[in-house]
């Protein structure tokens, strides 16, 4: 059975019934891909940023939730190393990974690599939850958090972004007019050229809507079938603009001469770009599409020679040729030359497809002036009756299905909104989908703590003047004639007057952005949020450079106190033993402060062997017997910070020294840890005849480090016996005030 559409009226709602369907299911195709339940801000070829609340944070990896909790992963470097030995646990994001269309990316590898990693993305959003790497302080240690966030199974309709809605308006607006002329003149091969066009724009609209607003990953194979579905709507816009110049206004040749080449060719560029017969520059869709615009402005010559001497045609060829050549001339500079070049589009895609919609808007236009196709003036107004009565249709169903309306209520309401909302409507859209310039925050926030760190001062102004072109763009950048106490914009937002602050001098900035706007409060804002970042992190430099400086003076100190004080002991020792003993204590002073200088570390397993066999030194040289065994303390891997190892080892010095010189036998020393607490004890013989001083200088030096420390030490003897006893907390365990670094 043969269904024929004897009614325009029927064959219209039949392309509008289908229009709608195809406009459903693209809906639904896009709601329904997995998304994060995080407020996350999606940009097209860089990383996305977590909104939380006024703060945006980059997002830098995706992973899956069996990293959490793994203390080795620490950093940027150390997660990709991770990534790197568990294929497919994650990944570290890239700008490419969030490319608006896959046709931009420079080759076949980079196709291939693109797609691998949106089937890694879209297998991790295959689990409940992913991990959320974001750098732990801004970024600039390398550091990194690892943030779980829970996974939807379908991101829903309220959660597609602005630039898909646009999208899908921009190809129903096409599609909507195209279903007008086919209705009022089925046959005609202009029409259908015409149509075929539109059906080209809005299939292109459609499939990109769907991978363009994905918020991290899409299942490669249902991307590569859109993209792939996407060329071919493209250049089917092209050749169907070829085949509607062929005949239209005048007839050139008949259509095959023109038709059919344009179609061999690019469709055969998309079958060899597919199969990979060709190099990719060859043809890539941009090529494809600067030719098919090439022939389309060919045969806008050709129509206007061949429309010479007759008016009517001469003037319908202009406003068509104004709104093909410049919507389609406009998309192709700002959206895909670019991209044939190797640099990102001026605009969204989004952006693009209006341009292209705007084709259709200036024929249906040029409907009601010069009579497109023979239609006649009554033609443009079945086109917005056919807008309105779709609208009134859409909106008194929605009221009676979703709201539960009695049909006469809901009609009558859908009306009253057709005439009241229009105009205010129209303005809104238009308002909301105006894009506006942001600046990269994250960036300049870097760039603000970076310039505090500069080695001179010179540097770190040199620094910051860059920080304030790279934000504003400014004209010029000069000294103000008055130093303002705070930021302030003066001659009416022409400048914008700096304070000076210890990093800078003050700076005058003139004319933002190169003179296309005025400097205003939010200006002002930025600047007082970058010096405050910049104070900030100058602070903690001055910080880090007293500590470093106080680091250095007690080195001095040490070499000054210990290790001169011990050498003149020896010069001045009468006994030959002692000297040797002096000695022995200067080289391990000299040894552990060059240790200390080379800004290696040393912990308790390594400081406890150096003390071991110095001891042991020391005894040998006054043929004393000396013991110390292994014990807890040498499996420690504590590091140690200078404060700590050099009052242990005075400590533990001033002990042995102790025991040589009243104790007689053999000299045991132990050191073992327990929860986080170093004992160490030094026990030696004494004479009956021996009566040691519990409360001696040496005995008060030892106590005295020992609490410097936060511990405590105490001498006993006993049965033939003394005992010099220390416990000292660990560093771990508590911190230790004043040590650099």
């Amino acid at each position: 059975m043969r269904i024929q559409f004897q009614s325009p009226a029927l064959l219209l709602v039949a392309i509008l019934l289908l229009s709608l369907a195809a406009t459903g299911a693209t809906v639904y195709i896009a709601a329904s891909q997995p998304a994060l339940d995080r407020a996350i801000t999606s940009r097209a070829g860089a990383l996305p940023l977590i909104v939380e609340g006024d703060a945006e944070r980059l997002v830098t990896g995706i992973a899956a939730p069996d990293l959490a909790g793994r203390q080795e992963i620490i950093d940027q470097n150390r997660l990709s190393a991770q990534l790197a030995r568990e294929p497919g646990a994650g990944l570290l994001l890239e700008p490419e990974d969030f490319v608006e269309d896959p046709d931009m990316l420079p080759s076949y590898a980079a196709n291939d690599r693109f797609y691998a990693r949106q089937g890694v993305i879209r297998r991790l959003l295959d689990r409940d939850t992913v991990l959320l790497a974001r750098p732990a302080d801004s970024g600039f240690s390398g550091g990194i958090v690892l943030e779980p966030a829970q996974v939807l199974s379908a991101r829903g309709i309220g959660a597609l972004a602005a630039p898909f809605w646009i999208q899908i308006g921009s190809g129903l607006v096409v599609i909507v007019v195209a279903a007008v002329f086919i209705a009022l003149r089925p046959k005609s091969f202009a029409v259908l050229s015409f149509a075929f066009a539109g059906l080209g724009i809005t299939g292109a609209a459609y499939t990109a809507a769907i991978y363009s607003s994905r918020q991290f990953g899409m299942d490669p194979g249902l991307m590569l079938g859109l993209s792939e579905l996407n060329h071919v709507f493209t250049v089917s816009f092209g050749v169907g603009m070829i085949a509607l110049f062929t005949v239209y206004p005048a007839r050139i040749c008949a259509p095959t001469w023109t038709v059919l080449p344009a179609a061999a060719i690019s469709y055969g560029s998309l079958v060899a770009y597919r199969n990979r017969l060709l190099p990719h520059d060859v043809v890539m869709l941009q090529n494809i599409v600067a030719l098919l615009l090439l022939a389309i402005l060919a045969m806008v010559f050709l129509q206007y020679r061949a429309t010479r001497g007759r008016p009517a045609d001469r003037a319908a060829l202009v406003w068509l040729g104004m709104s093909v050549v410049v919507g389609a001339t406009t998309f192709v500079a700002l959206v895909i030359l670019p991209v044939a070049l190797g640099r990102p589009g001026f605009v969204t895609q989004a952006f693009g497809f209006i341009l292209l919609a705007m084709i259709y808007v200036g024929i249906a236009f040029a409907v009601s002036r010069y009579r497109l196709f023979d239609i006649g003036r009554w033609s443009y107004r079945i086109l917005i009756y056919a807008g309105m009565i779709v609208s009134l249709l859409a909106l008194d169903v929605a009221f009676v299905l979703g709201l539960q309306m009695s049909e006469q209520a809901s009609l009558a309401i859908a009306s009253a909104i057709m005439l009241a909302v229009y105009f205010p409507l129209r303005d809104l859209v238009q308002e909301r989908f105006v894009p506006t310039a942001r600046q990269n925050l994250p960036e300049l926030y870097r760039q603000a703590v970076a310039s505090a760190y500069k080695f001179t001062p010179q540097a770190r102004q040199a620094a910051w003047r860059r920080l304030m072109e790279d934000a504003f763009q400014p004209g010029h950048v000069e000294q103000p004639d008055a130093v303002p106490q705070a930021v302030a914009v003066r001659s009416e937002g022409i400048e914008i007057a700096l304070p000076g602050y210890p990093w800078s001098e003050p700076l005058a900035l003139g004319f933002a952005a190169q003179g296309r706007r005025l400097f205003g409060t939010q200006d002002v804002k930025l600047v007082e949020e970058l010096a405050e970042i910049a104070a900030s992190a100058h602070a903690d430099r001055l910080s880090y450079e007293k500590g470093a400086e106080e680091e250095r003076q007690r080195i001095a100190r040490d070499l000054h106190d210990d290790v001169g004080a011990t050498l003149l002991s020896g010069l001045h020792a009468v006994d030959e033993g002692r000297r040797q003993e002096t000695l022995v204590e200067a080289l391990s002073d000299i040894r552990r402060i060059a240790h200390d200088l080379s800004g290696q570390e040393q912990s308790m397993e390594q400081l406890v062997a150096q003390l071991r066999h110095d001891m042991r030194q020391r005894a040998n040289a006054q043929a004393r017997g000396f013991e110390w065994p292994l014990g807890s303390a040498d499996d420690d891997d504590t590091v140690l910070p200078y404060r700590f190892h050099q009052h242990l080892s005075a400590a533990v010095r001033e002990a042995v020294s102790n025991a040589l010189k009243h104790g007689t036998g053999t000299i045991r020393v132990i050191a073992e840890i327990e929860n986080g607490t170093l004992l160490v004890g030094i026990s030696n013989e004494v004479s009956e005849a021996a009566s040691p001083d519990r409360h001696g200088i040496g005995l008060k030096n030892i106590a005295s480090r020992a609490a410097e420390l936060g511990g405590h030490a105490e001498a006993t003897s006993g049965a033939g016996r003394f005992d010099v006893s220390m416990s000292l907390p660990l560093p771990h365990a508590r911190p230790q005030p004043g040590d650099a670094g």
